[in-house]
């Protein structure tokens, strides 16, 4: 309640548009992401999505379906952290079972050509955090990141910090490592861009006035 009256405080002083998504931190358990859930549910007029993160190995997405049953009864939309810490099987899971329109990170996605193909056909993205991805081990060698072969095979992949103040980083930083470590396109950068409006929660208005 505390952050969204700072939010509408910030929105008002500095004219800006803030969108808010709630996080089920998974690493804490079935339950303390329940109790995190009732909270985030009595506010559900001030979000636009419900994401679930942490440890995905140990608390896999299968723990945290009646989770998500209740966030898609409740008409929000869903991210989830997938294909990091576990396989393809995670990513099939989250977008078919826990309602997934947007994977975070998705790495172990490249390994499983028919999940690639699902997704550009049903218009589920990929969140790609190269820095971050790099520190959890999750890619040995930040040269052999999957990000371009996302984008070759026309998945709507988008460029992410995951948390700035962990990784140390900023939004420039993951665009100039695409650039100068992935050998990315100046095509490729502003296919980045453009997929990160088209996979955004807003309506297509909205989407229309930040290509403009």
């Amino acid at each position: 309640e505390a952050l969204i009256e700072g939010v509408n405080l910030g929105r008002k002083k500095f004219n800006t548009s803030i969108n808010l998504m709630g996080i089920l931190s998974r690493t804490f358990g079935v339950e303390h992401c329940q109790s995190e859930l009732n909270a985030l549910l009595a506010f559900k007029d001030d979000l636009v999505a419900i994401d679930l993160d942490g440890d995905e190995y140990n608390f896999p997405g299968t723990l945290f379906e009646s989770h998500f049953k209740q966030v898609q009864d409740a008409g929000l939309n869903v991210s989830v952290h997938a294909g990091e810490a576990a396989g393809p099987e995670s990513v099939w899971h989250a977008i078919k079972t826990l309602g997934a329109t947007r994977i975070g990170h998705g790495v172990a996605t490249i390994e499983d050509e028919k999940l690639m193909s699902y997704m550009v056909n049903n218009n589920i993205a990929i969140e790609s955090c190269l820095t971050s991805n790099f520190q959890t081990g999750t890619v040995p060698n930040l040269s052999q990141h999957p990000l371009k072969g996302f984008l070759d095979c026309g998945i709507k992949a988008c460029l992410n910090t995951d948390d700035p103040a962990v990784q140390g980083i900023e939004i420039k930083h993951e665009y100039e490592i695409a650039q100068q470590v992935l050998k990315l396109s100046d095509k490729d950068i502003s296919q980045l861009q453009k997929n990160a409006i088209d996979v955004c929660f807003l309506s297509d208005n909205d989407k229309k006035a930040l290509f403009k």
